[in-house]
């Protein structure tokens, strides 16, 4: 069964940016990009409006298509499908094999931008990863990866994808870790390096661990560590995401983020053998 990694199209520079990490990864991760555009009903008073408008986004999005595959020798699929942007996702995730999603900070629709916090709750409960890009990206191929890793437990999703992306771009891991001072979140800090740091020891993966400082917020250090070692990602949990991207009012800076959420299938250690 074909593996698919979704890219929601809004004819924008975010979606294209969006397109160029997508043909990155499916070519390590064997998988077909879709093209998702929305049209949204509640728009359209009539459902001959809603109709027209659909098929005029089918034929731009089936041209864009061919431009993409006259550039990149890719030719995606395409679907336009009537709904809201998130249950769209959701229900196009159910449907085919998706194996990531890729998007920009927002998405426009008529004329409208949606931000990527005003959606992303109803996304946490879907199994695909999704990655959040801001410009195209920086090198051919992932060379550095920032994983932030503090005290608390529910992190081991995130290693299943560290391991899947240094197997296939032989990449370094960069572990970040906060500085802590409370005993009880050190001694969980250190359970959670020892069982990191036996994981990627088992699968031979080059790794270093960096203590973030002491006085500054862990999730700016985050984004400043990826700024400075030019990371080509950062890898967290969507509970992570939401702390520290979409509740941060400080500029993150341009390093595109991976947010996974629990997949209960994937939490036992036998899930990383």
């Amino acid at each position: 069964m074909d593996k698919y990694i979704i890219v929601p199209w809004d004819f924008t520079i975010n979606a294209e940016n969006a397109l160029l990490h997508a043909i990155q990864l499916s070519k390590v991760a064997e998988a077909r990009i879709l093209l998702l555009h929305i049209v949204n009903k509640k728009f359209f008073s009539k459902n001959k409006e809603l109709i027209s408008r659909s098929k005029i986004a089918e034929k731009k999005l089936k041209d864009v298509a061919k431009e993409i595959f006259k550039k990149h020798k890719i030719m995606p699929e395409t679907i336009v499908h009537v709904d809201k942007l998130y249950k769209s996702i959701k229900q196009i995730e159910l449907s085919i094999n998706a194996n990531l999603i890729v998007m920009g900070p927002n998405y426009l629709e008529n004329k409208k931008t949606y931000k990527m916090n005003s959606f992303f709750s109803a996304l946490k409960d879907i199994k695909t990863p999704f990655i959040t890009v801001k410009t195209s990206p920086s090198h051919d191929y992932y060379k550095e990866i920032v994983f932030p890793l503090d005290s608390d437990k529910k992190f081991k999703e995130t290693l299943h994808w560290i391991i899947f992306l240094s197997k296939h771009y032989k990449c370094n891991v960069n572990i970040i870790k906060p500085y802590l001072t409370d005993q009880f979140k050190k001694q969980d800090m250190v359970n959670n390096i020892y069982f990191t740091k036996k994981i990627l020891d088992k699968k031979n993966i080059i790794y270093g661990i960096k203590t973030a400082k002491k006085n500054k917020p862990f999730k700016e250090e985050i984004f400043k560590f990826a700024s400075d070692i030019d990371s080509d990602l950062i890898v967290m949990m969507s509970k992570k995401f939401n702390d520290y991207v979409l509740h941060n009012k400080k500029d993150m800076g341009k390093t595109p983020v991976m947010s996974i959420n629990r997949r209960s299938d994937l939490i036992k250690y036998s899930g990383f053998s």
